[in-house]
């Protein structure tokens, strides 16, 4: 007699940095080389070079995830060990699909804290690269360093490519998970669908 409510939620996914891959880093010192700003560790941290003619800011760190993800939010956790040496103040955080053209996501100002920090981005953006620019330190020197860098993600969008290169049989129709038609599989190419969860064919398809 009533209609059921309805509501939603959206859960953080499991991103297993272990398969990261470094794409390039401007600096880093012996001991704090820049995979350990995302080997899962908060006790190990990328450091860049510091002594004689050490490099200023701004400091460029570049991962591979090795997936699309439609990113959500950049982390960053500076140094665990009581030094503030190198933690990030000014920052830019920027996204890539192939290396080669990027977005500027998100940027602005950590605060002086040991605790995660988190950079929301105001639309989710697919991104398989990652690229970190700090631009400034917290007490102006000219590190920058990391404990732990990371994102949040709602979606590995790689699944699209994957599914649709399974469907050269011919077109498929695309359902939502409601079971409404939402649109076709035409020529390896998913036409007029928002983003989300869809089936076709008996497989998932994350957009």
């Amino acid at each position: 007699m009533m209609q059921s409510p309805k509501t939603s939620y959206d859960f953080a996914m499991f991103l297993n940095k272990s398969n990261w891959k470094l794409i390039s880093a401007d600096s880093y010192q012996s001991g704090n080389e820049p995979r350990l700003a995302f080997d899962g560790n908060s006790g190990t941290f990328w450091h860049t070079a510091w002594g004689s003619n050490e490099p200023r800011c701004p400091h460029t760190l570049v991962v591979d995830m090795t997936k699309t993800y439609l990113v959500t939010a950049f982390t960053y956790q500076s140094r665990q060990d009581g030094n503030q040496n190198g933690m990030v103040k000014a920052y830019e955080i920027s996204l890539s699909t192939d290396n080669k053209t990027w977005q500027v996501v998100a940027s602005g100002e950590f605060k002086n804290t040991t605790a995660e920090q988190v950079a929301t981005l105001k639309t989710p953006t697919a991104g398989r690269y990652l690229k970190l620019v700090a631009k400034s330190e917290i007490n102006g020197n000219a590190w920058t360093s990391a404990a732990e860098i990371g994102i949040k993600a709602t979606s590995d969008v790689t699944a699209v490519g994957t599914t649709l290169n399974h469907q050269k049989q011919g077109n498929k129709d695309v359902y939502d998970l409601q079971g409404r038609k939402a649109t076709q599989v035409i020529d390896n190419a998913v036409v007029n669908t928002h983003k989300g969860v869809f089936i076709s064919g008996g497989t998932k398809i994350i957009r």
